[in-house]
């Protein structure tokens, strides 16, 4: 009988310390890799600074624009040697398909608002309580709403390229005009227009109607949502950085053209005159090469390109983002507070189970000491 009792009170602990294993986490899905334009871009970029293109005559009827256009800058006649036409153009031709990825947002957007209308007109009829069910109207919506964040994300300037160009702008040393700058250069622009994105994004994001800055929707029929005025303005904050980088890259490139520089390269120029001889002079053309190289290194900041799908995740940083990278230098100073969090959350998890186990042999030595009492108490009414 006691060896019946100990052998059950063995399954009973072993039973009591088994678990179900923990299944393992399902992997998040990768996004797919987006277009190489960001790639393409900064490469074209640095080719303009390797080649040190601020001479007055690749600046020569060098214009951008903020919108697509179907006219292009004619190039410079380019000398042998000389590849910065050909790098300008490259720049030209990816700040183009950036300015097309802005209509197809526009398109995505519009498509998106027009189920939105119909999602909000249908949801303002329905009985508060109880609370119905997501229409399949109100969740498609709300996808085609989240695509067009997407491809207006990838029109967003690349603040890690900009950070770099912008720093790489401010260490050029000026002895001639200094080169001014109208409100934040590209890298502040870039950490502002990242800002003004992610808020757009987190509060805009689902079951909001929102309209395109400068245009105004017809007086709807009663009782038709209205747009949110709060995203309209945050979004109109979002598309005004596109202007601002183009009216920066403007007067950047004119004050380049007026420093007038014709050879990038620093020559020492030595001038000997003759004992006893007294010539005078005329004054020289200036030709500022360190205002034009500062102001084109300026400029180039502001065409960096994001061309990154956005992902709700830590690593928004890879998006350029700096706000986000600033977001997870914090979490990284608390590595030390989660280590012992888990380490203590590990002792605790072992003193749970020294306990139950402790519970358990306690159970099973008073199951024992009860039969035993029985079996007394059954040999006694044999004798008696």
């Amino acid at each position: 009988m006691k060896l019946f009792v100990l052998i059950a009170c063995t399954i009973l602990v072993s039973a009591a310390h088994s678990q179900a294993p923990t299944p393992a986490p399902t992997p998040s899905p990768t996004p797919a890799p987006a277009e190489n334009i960001t790639t393409a871009m900064n490469t074209a970029l640095d080719a303009l600074v390797t080649g040190k293109c601020w001479r007055a005559s690749d600046l020569t009827g060098l214009t951008f624009s903020a919108t697509a256009t179907s006219r292009r800058a004619q190039a410079p006649t380019p000398a042998p040697t000389n590849t910065c036409p050909a790098d300008w153009a490259t720049v030209g031709t990816k700040w183009t398909a950036n300015n097309v990825l802005v209509g197809t947002w526009a398109t995505q957007f519009a498509t998106a608002m027009t189920s939105m209308t119909t999602c909000l007109s249908a949801r303002r009829l329905q009985a508060p309580t109880p609370p119905a069910p997501t229409p399949v109207v109100c969740t498609d919506a709300n996808a085609e709403l989240a695509t067009a964040f997407d491809t207006l994300g990838q029109t967003l300037l690349d603040a890690t390229k900009s950070a770099a160009l912008a720093t790489a702008a401010e260490a050029v040393t000026i002895s001639n005009t200094a080169v001014t700058v109208t409100g934040d250069n590209g890298s502040a622009m870039a950490t502002a227009a990242w800002t003004a994105y992610n808020t757009l994004r987190n509060d805009c994001g689902a079951n909001k109607l929102m309209t395109l800055p400068g245009r105004r929707l017809q007086a709807p029929t009663p009782p038709a949502p209205t747009p949110d005025a709060d995203c309209n303005a945050k979004l109109a904050t979002v598309l005004a950085f596109r202007a601002t980088r183009i009216a920066q890259v403007t007067a950047l490139i004119t004050q380049a053209t007026t420093a007038n520089c014709l050879t990038p390269t620093r020559r020492l120029r030595r001038i000997m005159r003759l004992k006893y001889e007294e010539r005078t002079l005329q004054a020289p053309t200036p030709h500022y090469c360190d205002t034009a190289e500062k102001a084109i290194r300026l400029a180039l900041a502001c065409f960096t390109i994001n061309g990154q799908t956005f992902t709700a995740s830590s690593s928004d940083s890879d998006s350029n983002n700096s706000t986000d990278a600033n977001a997870d230098s914090g979490s990284d100073s608390d590595s030390g507070s989660d280590s012992d969090a888990d380490s203590s959350d590990a002792s605790n998890i072992d003193n749970a189970g020294k306990a139950k186990k402790a519970a358990a042999d306690g159970k099973c030595a008073s199951y024992v000491m009860k039969i035993a009492a029985v079996g007394v108490m059954s040999l006694a009414a044999m004798f008696l």
